[in-house]
């Protein structure tokens, strides 16, 4: 159920190329599932926004960490990502949420791709970490396929490969540049037989799903979510 908290930023961290992760105390009875995104208000701007002072802004962190909660996004000139950028640990935050349905499947019994472009990242690595930090076995066969423009710009990919070497069923494949029909099914063998999940910019996102049509996958075992960047 959403709830609007008060909470406070400990720490930022950059996590690529124009790219960061801004952390926060885990509010009590702040409850969400990895994949889940929040609404993030401001007491104040430090710059002017047309668009007001808060944002949705996918959470990053497992749902396992009590202690924090954290949220990823793109740089730009907006006047709310700049303040969150300026304002000092201890600063005073508003979460309200959580939000979303794009979580992992409450049962998993096929594999699973996750398609990533850019930032889009984000929902996967709350999931990814929820699966790996306490040792929970990955139950199907899970594949990221992860797109970015530049390597510089490839948020979490460091931790991504890390992942990958020690979580049995997890493989990334990660590449500089469009996803194609290719890069789909040199990674993936029976993309019919999986579930889907693509997230990232809307254009990626419909990209990504007119090849699945082609490829003829049951649209019904397509979840999608577009990060639209303010």
């Amino acid at each position: 159920m959403s709830r609007i908290f008060a909470t406070s930023i400990v720490a930022r961290h950059s996590i690529a190329e124009n790219s960061v992760e801004v952390v926060f105390d885990r509010p009590p009875g702040f409850e969400y599932r990895s994949g889940q995104y929040i609404q993030l208000g401001l007491r104040s701007l430090l710059h002017r926004d047309a668009k007001g002072p808060s944002r949705v802004l996918s959470v990053s962190t497992s749902p396992h960490d009590t202690a924090t909660v954290a949220v990823a996004f793109r740089e730009s000139d907006s006047g709310f990502k700049r303040t969150l950028r300026q304002l000092a640990p201890g600063s005073e935050v508003l979460i309200e949420g959580p939000h979303g349905f794009y979580t992992l499947p409450r049962e998993l019994t096929r594999p699973l791709v996750l398609v990533a472009g850019g930032i889009g990242v984000v929902p996967y690595v709350s999931m990814l970490r929820y699966l790996t930090e306490w040792g929970i076995r990955i139950p199907v066969p899970m594949t990221l396929l992860y797109a970015n423009g530049t390597i510089e710009r490839a948020a979490y990919l460091d931790e991504l490969r890390k992942t990958a070497t020690r979580a049995p069923g997890f493989v990334l494949r990660h590449r500089i540049g469009l996803i194609d029909r290719n890069f789909l099914e040199r990674n993936v063998h029976d993309p019919r037989g999986c579930a889907w999940h693509v997230s990232g910019p809307p254009a990626m996102v419909c990209h990504v799903r007119n090849l699945l049509f082609h490829l003829r996958v049951d649209e019904a075992r397509i979840c999608y979510e577009e990060f639209s960047g303010y």
